[in-house]
């Protein structure tokens, strides 16, 4: 009889998998245990303003809903399955429609010991911010287990088992489902909604997101369609308004400018199609919550 096969510990090399191996191992420990475990079930707008925790880790998991979530100091525009990461003092919050059928919130708080530091929780392994993940919807089993009743499981065992879960499930950075809208290719614009196609398409051609986007009626006339059905198609298959879309892949391509130390803020501004440094200036800091110096000064904060 050939022997028993070995367990295939290969993956145990990568990084993510040694962060996530390594937080189960602390929260089996006690060092992290769940302050709050809760289930909401949006009828109608749902809103959180943004706020911070400073000594909470905060697992959100958003089903069946649009709108937008404030993550990384600005408002991102969201749909679909979508999973939210604040760490302790990340500012974070919600403004949320529920769409036809059963929407749900699931809202999980650890508090945890982090006077070691947690790998996984660096930045460095999970995504902050996934939207239209709904490939992986496994990971509404766990967080339906642990939001039930509006607390916590009775079990500390089983918490720690349902925390593994989602956290070997979280979407990871640079995994293949992690392509933001700016990214997506032609063929999955159109999957998005076809009859929205010609207006994406107008959003994402050069010199685009390097100039201002086009005016609502030019994107709507694109689409054959009236300004007002335009903006609430756009608004219910793509999570956000057009504006709202445009300005957050502007924004990406500024971020990427400000961290090139070989360019002046007034020459990025001038890049991004900006009349003038002030102009700039003032459209950065209410897009990113900061100016674009300071922005520059400490980039991790964005």
């Amino acid at each position: 009889m050939a022997p028993d096969a070995e367990p295939d510990i290969s993956k145990r090399d990568d990084p993510a998998v040694s962060a996530v191996l390594a937080a189960v191992a602390r929260l089996a420990e006690g060092r992290g245990r769940v302050d709050t475990a809760y289930q909401h079930n949006p009828t109608a707008r749902f809103t959180i303003a943004p706020h911070a925790h400073a000594d909470l880790l905060q697992l959100d998991l958003i089903d069946g809903c649009a709108g937008r979530c404030h993550t990384g100091g600005a408002w991102r525009g969201i749909a679909g399955l979508t999973a939210l990461l604040s760490r302790p003092g990340e500012t974070h919050g919600y403004d949320l429609h529920p769409t036809p059928g059963a929407a749900a919130v699931h809202h999980v708080k650890l508090r945890i010991d982090d006077t070691a530091g947690w790998p996984l929780f660096d930045g460095g392994h999970l995504r902050p911010c996934a939207p239209r993940i709904d490939a992986a919807r496994d990971l509404l089993t766990p967080f339906r287990r642990l939001t039930r009743g509006g607390g916590a499981p009775p079990d500390a065992a089983e918490e720690v088992a349902l925390l593994a879960e989602i956290l070997a499930l979280w979407p990871r950075l640079g995994a293949p489902h992690a392509a933001a809208p700016r990214d997506r290719g032609e063929a999955n614009l159109e999957a998005l909604d076809p009859r929205l196609t010609p207006a994406l398409r107008l959003l994402h051609a050069p010199p685009l997101p390097m100039a201002p986007p086009p005016s609502l009626s030019e994107l709507a006339n694109a689409c054959h369609l009236s300004t007002r059905h335009f903006s609430r198609r756009f608004a219910e298959r793509i999570g956000c308004t057009p504006h709202a879309y445009a300005d957050a892949r502007r924004l990406a391509a500024a971020r990427d400018l400000l961290r090139d130390p070989a360019l002046r803020v007034f020459e990025v501004g001038d890049k991004l199609g900006f009349s003038g440094p002030a102009a700039f200036t003032r459209w950065f800091s209410e897009s990113a919550g900061m100016p674009p110096k300071r922005f520059r000064e400490d980039p991790g904060s964005l």
